[in-house]
């Protein structure tokens, strides 16, 4: 192999293995009344789909305490969708600026299926979270998963619908990684 292909060797193999660092930051905060751009608690964006679709492989969103659901609307399919690598931390009061400092115990970020009519499960989300072949860069902590029921017998059994309620994983060639803590 001669040095001009060994550089670029090194130099790609390099970039595809090195561990994922912060990019960006986003806040996402209900209750914000900045500029809803992501980039601080006051300027947080307001809906989360809207963090989670800014968010690439490398970028953390914060969410602050409260209540979200996948949809407005009674489409059971509706979920929330984030990329591999994205580091996504919920159980913030919305004015932390260290993530040592928030308490998901006292500030509970939910994600709640219970879309339709309230406490009837049959109209609930099928799935609260996907993940699309998440890596060991991954990273879900914070969350309360609740009221999701994959239900949907017009698929089979262990896709998305009628497997993983709360989060489901596709994975490649039945390999996915990620930390995912659950408490």
């Amino acid at each position: 192999m001669n040095r001009t292909y060994r550089l670029l060797y090194l130099l790609l193999s390099t970039a595809l293995f090195s561990p994922a660092v912060a990019q960006n930051r986003f806040y996402v905060d209900p209750a914000a009344s900045g500029t809803n751009t992501g980039t601080s608690w006051t300027d947080a964006y307001t809906d989360l789909h809207s963090a989670l679709a800014a968010a690439v492989s490398g970028d953390e969103v914060w969410v602050a305490e409260g209540v979200y659901r996948p949809t407005e609307t009674v489409d059971r399919s509706a979920r929330f969708e984030m990329l591999s690598g994205v580091r996504f931390y919920g159980g913030f009061a919305g004015s932390e600026l260290d993530l040592g400092e928030r308490d998901w115990q006292a500030h509970p970020t939910v994600l709640d299926g219970d879309i339709g009519t309230p406490g009837d499960s049959t109209d609930n989300s099928r799935t609260l979270l996907y993940l699309f072949r998440p890596d060991s860069f991954t990273l879900v902590d914070g969350f309360v998963f609740r009221h999701a029921v994959a239900d949907d017998s017009t698929v089979p059994v262990g896709t998305v619908g009628n497997s993983g309620a709360a989060l489901y994983i596709m994975a490649n060639n039945g390999e996915a990684h990620g930390c995912f803590i659950l408490q």
